[in-house]
């Protein structure tokens, strides 16, 4: 904070003396910031889309172990990522399971907890101490490299929420 010491015959009273002093520290402050400096991650985000492809994206296809059943498809439907200000996370999935050949779809929800690291634009996901997931951040972006249900990794795309 920034303190002036006038007389009173030089010049305005020490009440505005005081409040001109917190406006230019926060003038100050805020002109010094680093323009570049990531927002603050706390917040809600939603996945948009896996591998470019909006959702509900299929991100698995394998034959079933019964050979009548045949195919069956995997789509991941929703996603929500909260992130706390502490490094803890909480993460939310709807996926839906289809088997054409029974004419049958299963959704299913998933919700885990864990913690997050962030190291300049790289973030890393991690559940029970074990690296999870990790990814980067851009302007309310965070694109999240995971293998889903089977190699190879998928590319997750979520967007904070205002």
């Amino acid at each position: 904070m920034l303190f002036v010491r006038l007389n009173a015959a030089q010049g305005p009273g020490p009440r505005r003396v005081v409040i001109g002093g917190v406006v230019a520290a926060m003038l100050l402050a805020t002109a010094c910031r680093d323009a570049a400096a990531p927002l603050p991650l706390a917040g809600t985000y939603v996945l948009r889309d896996v591998d470019g492809r909006p959702l509900p994206a299929m991100v698995y296809a394998a034959l079933d172990t019964d050979p009548g059943d045949g195919e069956y498809r995997i789509f991941m439907a929703a996603d929500t990522l909260r992130l706390g200000p502490e490094g803890q996370y909480a993460r939310a999935s709807h996926i839906l399971t289809v088997r054409p050949a029974l004419a049958d779809t299963t959704t299913n929800a998933g919700y885990i907890e864990g913690t997050y690291t962030v190291e300049g634009d790289s973030i890393s996901f991690y559940l029970l101490g074990r690296l999870q997931a990790a990814g980067h951040l851009r302007a309310g972006v965070i694109e999240v490299a995971e293998t889903l249900f089977g190699p190879p990794p998928s590319l997750l795309r979520y967007r904070r929420l205002p």
